[in-house]
Order: structure tokens, then sequence, then C-alpha cells
């Protein structure tokens, strides 16, 4: 009888405080996946770990303490891990024999990568859009390789893929995913993002079960480096992204690279299509129960731009293309901002703009809008709560006028003021 030996390896997988998806390149034995965290819950770091069925790990407390409802890690399975801080759970075992093969089913899978080194994420995922079952891929920051067309073709914004490290992968149909022993290429290398400075977000690490949103069909010159786009649920903001100096540069790649979002919120990758339009890509987190820190499910999404250079947000208003007007989990959202082009507002600061103020802010119930500008023509102004449900609508015939929010709720609302040349959104707070 032939003896085939091996040397055992152990894999340190890095985590951070709160989500991360993990995986292993190493088959422990025992492979009790409980047993294998011990110390992270004898340390007190361990919250929680979920399979891509929903099956757990996690203190049942006086119902049966910690228990396993995973069973033993599987190698190519990637799990959905949460920690109290950052900390380095180390695997020891034989390594995962190369070439491997992931089985996959139908919809969201959650997979690891067995592999010894980083290798580009595209190029391990090209044998399913050869064979046109590959839908989308996310990483743990909600990062994703996923199709544009029409409005480009498909693009890896995650990078590389790496050993330790766990993705969610959609397929159209029942599929086998086989891990190569090498590849040609490393990937391309994702730049960190850069923190926002005005929207800021309260999603902490990477945040969870993320939704992209792409816009399309950026005019030239509607952004500038240091513009931030923000997504708001109501008047939360759940995602912002920084427009760095390289995003009115070409691309080399298809990728032109990461800038946005802060510490506590993904980033964003961007394009330039023919004709000088642009595509910025964001991910944006679920709330973990916790609203306000990470969108709800099934709330409409609202964008809203801030002008740099003059300090000022505008409530940028897309075309869905495909996708939904609402946050959905895991799902792409191509929303169009051609119209801006179209209608020769692409700079969104147009000279002649009105110029609107309001007082007191924050209010008891009574309030006033004021405008210095020279024409209040076709001048409408919006009342909307902070979900963003229109209350009431009428024309501005004065340059001051008052607005009674008496008997509303306490909270924040917006005042939309559509002029002319460009449409102005004000928060006011309800006491």
């Amino acid at each position: 009888m032939e003896l085939t030996g091996y040397q055992e390896i152990t894999q340190a997988v890095p985590l951070i405080a709160g989500w991360n998806l993990f995986s292993t390149n190493t088959l422990p034995n025992p492979a009790d996946l409980m047993e294998l965290l011990e110390p992270l819950i004898l340390s007190g770091q361990l919250v929680k770990v979920q399979d891509e069925q929903g099956r757990s790990i996690e203190d049942l407390g006086t119902l049966g303490g910690w228990t396993n409802m995973i069973g033993d890690l599987s190698a190519g399975e990637g799990y959905k891990i949460k920690v109290t801080g950052n900390c380095n759970p180390t695997f020891t075992g034989r390594p995962v024999p190369l070439p491997f093969e992931i089985p996959l089913t139908a919809g969201w899978n959650i997979i690891g990568f067995p592999g010894v080194s980083a290798v580009d994420g595209l190029k391990v995922v090209q044998q399913l859009i050869d064979r046109k079952t590959l839908v989308k891929v996310q990483d743990e920051q909600g990062r994703s390789i996923e199709d544009l067309s029409p409005f480009g073709s498909w693009v890896n914004n995650i990078g590389t893929f790496g050993p330790g490290e766990g993705f969610k992968v959609k397929v159209n149909a029942d599929e086998v995913l086989t891990i190569q022993e090498a590849y040609t290429k490393g990937g391309p290398v994702v730049p960190a993002p850069l923190p926002t400075v005005h929207f800021t977000t309260k999603v902490r690490g990477n945040g969870t079960d993320h939704m992209n949103i792409h816009l399309v069909a950026l005019p030239e010159g509607m952004l500038a480096p240091g513009d931030e786009v923000g997504v708001f649920d109501g008047g939360q903001c759940v995602g912002a992204v920084h427009i760095p100096n390289g995003f009115l540069a070409g691309i080399a790649e298809g990728v032109e690279g990461t800038g946005g979002g802060s510490p506590e919120s993904p980033g964003h990758a961007w394009q330039v299509q023919p004709g000088g339009l642009q595509t910025l890509s964001m991910a944006i987190s679920a709330n973990d129960g916790v609203p306000g820190e990470g969108f709800t499910e099934g709330h409409p999404f609202t964008l809203r731009l801030w002008k740099a250079h003059e300090n000022r947000e505008f409530l940028l208003e897309p075309e869905i293309l495909r996708g939904s007007a609402t946050f959905v989990k895991h799902e792409s959202t191509f929303a169009s901002m051609a119209k801006y082009g179209v209608t020769g507002s692409g700079r969104i600061e147009k000279e002649g703009a009105e110029k609107f103020t309001l007082y007191p802010n924050p209010t008891t119930g009574k309030f006033y809008l004021t405008t210095t500008g020279a024409t209040l023509q076709g001048v409408t102004l919006q009342v909307l709560n902070g979900a963003g449900q229109l209350l009431r609508e009428e024309l501005m015939e004065e340059r001051t006028v008052e607005v009674d929010l008496t008997g509303c709720s306490r909270g924040v609302y917006y005042l939309k003021i559509k002029g002319e040349v460009e449409t102005q959104v004000k928060k006011i707070v309800l006491q």
C-alpha cells in the first residue's frame, strides 16, 4: 500500500469587531466548529456563527448555553461570524487538496477559498460566467463581482480571493465551482477607502447583508473630487462615499479602484464608460437589529449629494432602471443619472439658483422659509416626513412663507424646494 504523507499547517484568520465572512484552507481533526472556536468563547469574543442555511453556533443562555447547530467545519464552506473585537482564531490541520470542488445550489451560497495564496477573484468565478450561471458575488464588505451590462461588463470590485476569506455567491442553477491549484495572475489591488467628512453613518466594521447601488450614466463633471454621495433610510445616513481625485481619470483594467465611505462603511468603485459617462458603485449595509445602524429591508432609499466646494446638499432623483427603489439585502439596483446631463443640470449648482433659508430650526411647530433669489416663478415647496413621504405641496408665492407642522410627530422633516434651475432640500427638526 502506498502511503501519502502530508505536513500539518496552521492558518490564522484575522477578524475585526462585528460581522465577518471566514473560511479555512486546512482540514482540522477533530473538525467540530464550536470546539475550534472555543478560545473565542472563553475570552468572551464570540457572539455568533452562522452558515449559509442559517444554522448557528451561539449562547442560548438558560435554554442550553453555547450550542452548535452547524456541526463540523467543512472545506470550501464559508461562515458568517460576529465577534466583539479584533482577533485571530487559528486552525491547524492538513491542507485542503487542490483542485477542490465546491457544490453550489441555485440561489445564494456562502463559500470559502481553500487556496494557498491570493488570486484574482474574477478568474476564480470565470468558469461560472462562461456557463452563464453566475449572478453575483459579494465579499464581507459588500463589494461585488457582477455584470453591469448594458452599462458596462463583468466588473471585479472585490479584487482578490484570499485564504481565510468567505464570499457570498449567487447562481441561477445548481453548480460546481472548482478551485484550481494555481492561477496565472494575481488580482487587482483595491485601495483603501477615503473617510467621509460630511455624511456619517453608525455602521461599524464590515457591516452585514449588504445591498449594491450602482449609479450609472453619471454625466461628466457632475461629481468632483471631494464631493460625497450619501444613502439615506428616512433621516438616517446608512452609507456614504467620498469622491477621490482619481474619479475623473481614465481606466486601465476596468476598475479604477475604491474611494469613499468611512472606516465604518463600505467603499465604492467607479468606471468611465464610452462618451465620458461614469458609473459609481456603492455597498450599503443592513442593520443588525438596531435601527439607524444600517438600512431596514423594505424601506425606500434616498440619495443626497454634498458639493464640497460650496458646502451644500442636494437631493438626487435618479431613474431606477433595474432593481428596487427600496432596500433589499444582497441585491443590486441600477439608478440612472442621465437626466442631469440631458437637462443641462449635470453641474447641479447652476448660476441663478435660488438661495433659501429657514428659521427657527429646530422648531416646536411653526417656522419660516425665505429666499433672496431673483424670481419665484415656478418654485414649488414640498414637505416630506423622515421616510420621504409627501405631506403637502404648494407654490411659493411670497419671498417668506410660514410652514406649520403643529400636531406632527417629533423628528426630522424635509423641505423640497423645486425651482426652474435646481431642486434643493432643507432639513428641519421638529421638537
